[in-house]
């Protein structure tokens, strides 16, 4: 399989960073204004914990990540 690189890694986690905080804001406008979002506050963040891992995992590294 080949593997993402550094670039690539770095688009596909800002993308991913920016939708999360996306759907976080419309998770709480939401709840503001009395409404049930399918997703609870929180849940995103822990999705795109798991998701970042995994896009590590699957991308070259050249210089060891801190």
């Amino acid at each position: 399989m080949k593997k993402f690189n550094e670039f690539e890694n770095l688009i596909i986690t800002e993308g991913v960073k920016k939708v999360i905080k996306e759907l976080e804001n419309e998770i709480k406008n939401a709840e503001d204004n009395n409404k049930r979002h399918i997703m609870a506050s929180g849940y995103p963040t822990m999705i795109e914990k798991e998701l970042l891992e995994k896009l590590d995992n699957l991308t070259k590294f050249y210089k060891k990540k801190k």
